[in-house]
């Protein structure tokens, strides 16, 4: 079991808890690990650059000249991909799909060797609970001030969640997350990870290895 010092509001070491192995302690492959990363960034991906077939370009309803006894080379439509003005071939398309397949089982073992990695470089802070009565970030910021610092957290709660969503939209160095939202990329782009007890919990349920 993998353990964990429980901090209280007052940034006082309380308790422990203790955590299966399996979640911070994965064996990390790191092709694996890009992979999934990868497949992250590219569903992200929107296809924004877009040009028109020559059946979408304006105009061209006329024949050019004549088919034959002009001695030129014959056009049915000035808006030919040859063209100066006309359709694009094999342009990009805004329909364009850039997403990859990636089985849950490995995005789920990527969170796992994210995680692991944070614990090895003791990034992990455990507090007991994280209460809000607002949505106000001067609110969130005076819970976590007495935790240990970190450059840019990731912030896990289990309740409030929303109420915290709300009050860290102005927080340029905190995200928060719910532990079923967990994802490699986000885990390993921060410095650090701000979960409380009740939350790890959770997180161990989700990312347990299925038998």
């Amino acid at each position: 079991m993998t353990k964990f010092p429980v901090y209280n509001s007052e940034g006082k070491e309380t308790d422990q808890v203790s955590v299966k192995d399996a979640i911070f302690h994965a064996k990390i492959n790191a092709g694996l690990l890009q992979e999934v990363v990868v497949a992250f960034l590219a569903a992200r991906r929107g296809a924004n650059a877009h040009t028109k077939y020559r059946s979408e370009v304006r105009g061209g309803g006329k024949k050019p000249w004549r088919q034959k006894g002009t001695g030129r080379a014959r056009h049915g439509s000035t808006r030919s991909p040859i063209w100066r003005g006309g359709g694009v071939t094999f342009g990009p398309r805004n329909t364009r799909n850039y997403t990859k397949k990636v089985n849950a089982k490995a995005r789920r073992s990527a969170v796992r060797m994210a995680l692991t990695q944070k614990a090895e470089d003791k990034k992990i802070v455990v507090v007991d609970s994280l209460k809000l009565k607002e949505p106000k970030m001067k609110e969130l910021m005076a819970a976590i001030k007495n935790l240990p610092k970190l450059r840019h957290a990731i912030l896990m709660l289990d309740k409030d969640y929303q109420l915290a969503v709300q009050a860290s939209k102005n927080a340029k160095k905190l995200f928060v997350i719910s532990p079923r939202s967990a994802n490699a990329y986000d885990i390993l782009r921060h410095d650090g990870i701000i979960i409380t007890k009740a939350a790890l919990k959770q997180l161990e349920t989700h990312l347990s290895p299925k038998k």
